[in-house]
């Protein structure tokens, strides 16, 4: 276990942390949200404005918490072999997360017609 791969986990969690920070300012802000918020009934009732609502910012908030799970037990693992091994692990499970429920189905850049 060398300072690159410890610099490498530390830039991952930061990564994902300061994603989840835009994202909550995001969240703060969108219509969607503020729509679906006042009338929580009907939200749920549609699919994508549940996603929105609900499945993602709980997945992200589960994949937040793996990344920094997994930091602490990488600091407290007594050997480099345990390192690698929380290391596997708990970033896998923080990235399978994240990567899992990003949604792709929406297009990057909406167009303007």
């Amino acid at each position: 276990w060398s300072t690159s791969d410890a610099g490498a986990v530390r830039v991952f969690v930061n990564a994902l942390s300061l994603q989840f920070v835009v994202g909550v300012i995001l969240y703060a802000v969108s219509p969607l949200i503020r729509t679906a918020l006042g009338d929580m009934g009907a939200a749920m009732g549609t699919r994508t404005v549940r996603y929105f609502v609900v499945e993602h910012v709980a997945i992200m908030i589960v994949a937040v918490a793996f990344a920094h799970v997994g930091a602490a037990r990488i600091r407290k693992a007594a050997s480099d072999s345990a390192r690698f091994q929380a290391a596997t692990i708990w970033m896998g499970l923080a990235l399978a997360a994240a990567a899992g429920f990003t949604p792709w189905f929406r297009p990057f850049f909406p167009s303007f017609q």
